[in-house]
Order: structure tokens, then C-alpha cells, then sequence
């Protein structure tokens, strides 16, 4: 009995020991201050997710931007800091990162609009999922600043645009 209980003792903080090496999104803001070091940036109008405590910290020759939703984060944007493509190995390195809760995996964009189509063949835009709902994604064609998002960040600007037309709706007068 005793034994048990003290493997399972060890086997949990084992677990929060690790969850804490792993787990990036989904930190709370002190959390991300004391792995990355003091923010470089606090701002909550600007950045990745416009409306929350956004922080940004220099980190290891990186420029890493946290938007917090309810207090953890919720999307994180990984450029370097110099304007510098981010390479293969460095991607893995991020993708591995943030793997708790999932694996990725690459997803192909396609569209029936040949617009769109036309627009990917051009871009090579890449994209990763994970099964929990997580989601990676190059801001832009040049590869130089990567975007990871919580299924939360998503759900938060429908949020955010439903309340604008329900806004919108209510300001039209009765003529």
C-alpha cells in the first residue's frame, strides 16, 4: 500500500514536471514570463489576437508574441529576430514544442475555387493541425514568422465578430 502510494506520488510529479518542460500553449502569463524572461512588449491592441494581453519576449535570438485568452495562452507567433526565413529543423524544433495534447500533422490546401487554388499553387502555403483542434500556420509567404493557435483563439474572434453585427443590428435606426 505504501509503495503504491508512493510510486504514485513520484509518477505525478513526474507528469507535472514534464507537462510544465512541454507545454507552451496554454501557459498562464507568469508561466510564460518565467520561461522566455521579462516581456520586450506588453500591448493589448496590437498583435496576433487583437482585444487580449498580448506580451512579447526576445528570447535566444527569437521574437516570440503570446496573446492570452482567459489567462493562458492562446495563440503564439514565432519569428526570428532578425527577418530571416525559418528554416526546417528550426520549424521541427517548434512543432515539437508544442506537441502536448497531439500530434501534427501537415494538411494540403486544396479549394474547389480556382482562384484560391491558383492562389496556393503560388504561395506554398503550409499548414499543420493536431487533433485536439490546434493549429500552425506561416503568416505569410516568405516563411518567416510562424503562428500556433488554440481552437480557444478561433472561438474567441467568432465570438468577438458575433457581438460587432449583433452591435451593428442594434444601431440601425427605425425609419
Amino acid at each position: 500500500m505504501n509503495k503504491t502510494l508512493i510510486i504514485m506520488f513520484l509518477w505525478g510529479f513526474a507528469c507535472i514536471g514534464n507537462s510544465n518542460a512541454l507545454a507552451r500553449m496554454g501557459e498562464t502569463i507568469a508561466q510564460c514570463d518565467r520561461r522566455y524572461g521579462p516581456p520586450v512588449s506588453t500591448n493589448q491592441s496590437l498583435g496576433v489576437l487583437p482585444g487580449v494581453p498580448t506580451r512579447t519576449y526576445k528570447y535566444h535570438g527569437w521574437r516570440i508574441t503570446a496573446a492570452f485568452v482567459q489567462g493562458r495562452a492562446a495563440v503564439l507567433s514565432y519569428s526570428k529576430s532578425s527577418i530571416a526565413r525559418i528554416q526546417d529543423d528550426e520549424l521541427a524544433a517548434i512543432l515539437k514544442s508544442e506537441t502536448y495534447g497531439g500530434t501534427w500533422k501537415r494538411k494540403r490546401q486544396y479549394s474547389w475555387n480556382p482562384t484560391k487554388n491558383l492562389q496556393n499553387l503560388l504561395t506554398h502555403p503550409k499548414v499543420w493541425s493536431k487533433t485536439n483542434g490546434t493549429i500552425a500556420y506561416f503568416s505569410n509567404p516568405m516563411y518567416d514568422n510562424l503562428i500556433v493557435e488554440a481552437p480557444i483563439a478561433q472561438k474567441y474572434r467568432e465570438a468577438k465578430d458575433k457581438a460587432a453585427e449583433e452591435r451593428r443590428k442594434a444601431s440601425i435606426p427605425a425609419f
